[in-house]
């Protein structure tokens, strides 16, 4: 929750408002005080009338709130929504049987892609499911790996080189979710909001690998680096940003 609520407010969020467990509050709020903390029952199960993009997931767990929650993102069709991590497993338990409407974006490593899409024998074969998912159930794919995909429902499929091996830590992913998300709030369109949030995540941890060592990246500090990310790639426009 801490790491996604971060990294959606380094890339320009105006506001963050995270749920969650009374227990996430602390952690949340000590590393994040700009981010505002209500717990999952609190608002009851509507968001606030001004939110313009929601992310689920990071952090979550499957309590019986998660599952509300998640029914409640899957009818929410005006709003953009980003799903991660235990949304992701809960999903592939439910196997939604009609495609998503409006705007959703799933953010997969292999291993949930495979709890949603069934199990690959090869890397092809999993960015191949990845793709058809993405046409099947109306939403981008964005799966995580060294090589990232980014796949659009209309069966559009993108190879990103932005990783880096600092990037294989636990973490990682609900910052990736939370700059995708926040990117959405500001209305960019889904699809270049998942492959300019792929890259600035990737941009981020080499910058912060330059400066540290590939042992020393921590996912928790990489909204430090979005600033940097970002200028790096606003004054090397037209040039080969994974560099």
């Amino acid at each position: 929750l801490t790491l996604c609520s971060a990294a959606a407010l380094s890339v320009g969020a105006g506001k963050v408002l995270a749920l969650g467990a009374t227990s996430a509050a602390a952690p949340l709020l000590s590393r994040c005080p700009e981010a505002q903390f209500l717990e999952w029952s609190s608002i009851g199960l509507e968001l606030p009338a001004k939110a313009t993009a929601m992310a689920l997931g990071p952090g979550a767990g499957r309590a019986e709130a998660v599952r509300r929650w998640l029914d409640y993102a899957r009818q929410r069709s005006d709003l953009p929504r980003v799903l991660d991590a235990d949304a992701l497993n809960l999903l592939a338990e439910s196997r939604p049987e009609i495609p998503f409407e409006g705007t959703v974006v799933l953010t997969p490593h292999p291993a949930e892609l495979d709890r949603l899409a069934g199990d690959s024998s090869s890397s092809v074969q999993r960015w191949e499911k990845a793709r058809k998912l993405a046409t099947d159930w109306n939403c981008y794919v964005v799966l995580k790996n060294h090589i990232t995909w980014v796949c659009s429902p209309d069966g559009r499929a993108f190879a990103l080189d932005f990783g880096t091996p600092a990037l294989a830590k636990g973490g990682s992913g609900d910052a990736l979710t939370g700059l995708i998300a926040g990117l959405l709030a500001q209305r960019l369109p889904a699809l270049d909001a998942c492959v300019l949030g792929v890259a600035l995540h990737g941009r981020a941890a080499r910058l912060m690998e330059a400066e540290r060592g590939t042992e020393a990246v921590s996912p928790a500090e990489l909204p430090q680096y979005m600033g940097l990310a970002i200028r790096s790639f606003v004054q090397r426009t037209g040039d080969d940003f994974g560099a």
